[in-house]
């Protein structure tokens, strides 16, 4: 599955040649796209979505491939879609259009008014937050989302992180290179008009699609100098994927590890000294780089989930294990945990996997190693 899916932090995993061959060549490209095909396909049919009117109106509407967080399984023993066909629960696909005493109004062609003495609203969460940072300008040094200024693809001399728009091209660009299948994005739903954009709540009141996704090395930390060299800042847990309980804690040893300095690979290192990153640092890791990785995984969901959240904030399903791998990589612990290249490509990664990684970090440092 990880090779399968386009991966922009997928480096650490190692099998370059592999990913490579799946996505850079018309062969491989149509074997991807078929594999893809086939699952969502497999989904439909196993489901019965067509063979049901009113279960149809669940069908998804995204492939299979761009299906981010909001991917679903049937996990539970016994099938609720029996209550679907029953006529137990009716599906309705319509805007709201005002509420009256006990009755929901919907905006459809039958004017469907729903008799109800509650009602549970689903209707999805502010990306940014409720209150300003300050001194002006702060949000963007700790990597906020906010509006791009134009420009060309430089970093700024001000510590602004992703604030150029040329530098959000220039991630765009590398991205659809590296995953020409991405430049041909979904549509999720011709006629959904999200009410962040009927009443805008974000910035300045800007569409929320104007803003720039969180902007943070590693999806951890902010990656202006200030921050990186206080050293006081992280965000844990600021992603979401269906691998929550491994990534939470991984999250939480490289946080430890960052504050510390303790990483094998620490962003912090591209401006020790003051120098700004110029001169070589540890890993390569200049300060250009730092910026320019956190923005081009940061871009990254735009492409890659472009019908779920993954523009505004990390939002990924198939790319968990890799993201993993990035982790393991710059705490120095071990990358591959299989224990073989046989089991390494045939064997899914679970929490058992990763049972000792607190075992590995104490032992490592316990013999000094850095």
């Amino acid at each position: 599955m990880t090779w399968f899916s386009p991966c922009i932090w997928s480096a650490d995993g190692g099998y370059s040649g592999i990913r490579s061959f799946w996505h850079n060549t018309v062969i491989g490209r149509a074997i991807t796209n078929t594999f893809w095909s086939v699952l969502g396909n497999d989904v439909i049919q196993l489901n019965g979505f067509d063979k049901d009117p009113e279960l149809g109106k669940l069908k998804p509407r995204t492939p299979a491939m761009f299906a981010g967080t909001s991917f679903s399984i049937l996990n539970y023993d016994t099938n609720f879609f029996d209550l679907i066909k029953s006529g137990t629960v009716k599906i309705h696909v319509a805007d709201l259009h005002h509420l009256s005493a006990g009755k929901v109004h919907l905006a459809d062609e039958a004017k469907t008014a729903l008799e109800s003495d509650a009602m549970v609203c689903v209707t999805g969460w502010r990306h940014v937050p409720p209150f300003k940072f300050l001194p002006e300008g702060l949000d963007k040094k700790i990597g906020l989302p906010h509006l791009p200024n134009p420009g060309d693809t430089s970093l700024s001399a001000d510590e602004d992180i992703g604030c150029q728009q040329g530098l959000l091209d220039k991630a765009d660009a590398e991205i659809l290179e590296r995953f020409p299948r991405l430049a041909d994005p979904p549509t999720f739903n011709d006629h959904y008009v999200p009410l962040v954009k009927q009443r805008p709540f974000t910035i300045d009141g800007a569409d929320p699609a104007a803003l720039t996704p969180l902007m943070l090395y590693h999806l951890i930390v902010p990656a202006s100098p200030a921050f990186l060299r206080s050293k006081n800042l992280a965000f844990a847990g600021a992603i979401m994927n269906f691998s929550n309980a491994i990534t939470a804690h991984l999250q939480g040893l490289w946080i430890s590890a960052y504050f510390d300095g303790k990483l094998r690979r620490d962003p912090s290192n591209a401006v020790a000294g003051g120098d700004g990153g110029k001169a070589g640092t540890q890993e390569g890791l200049t300060l250009e780089k730092v910026q320019y990785e956190t923005v081009l995984f940061s871009r990254f969901g735009k492409w890659r989930y472009p019908t779920d959240y993954a523009s505004m904030y990390p939002d990924f399903v198939f790319e968990a294990v890799p993201y993993i791998d990035l982790l393991l990589a710059d705490l120095g612990l071990t990358v591959h945990r299989k224990g073989g290249w046989f089991k390494e490509m045939t064997d899914p990664y679970g929490p058992e996997d990763y049972i000792d990684v607190n075992d590995e970090w104490r032992a490592k440092y316990a013999r000094g190693s850095s």
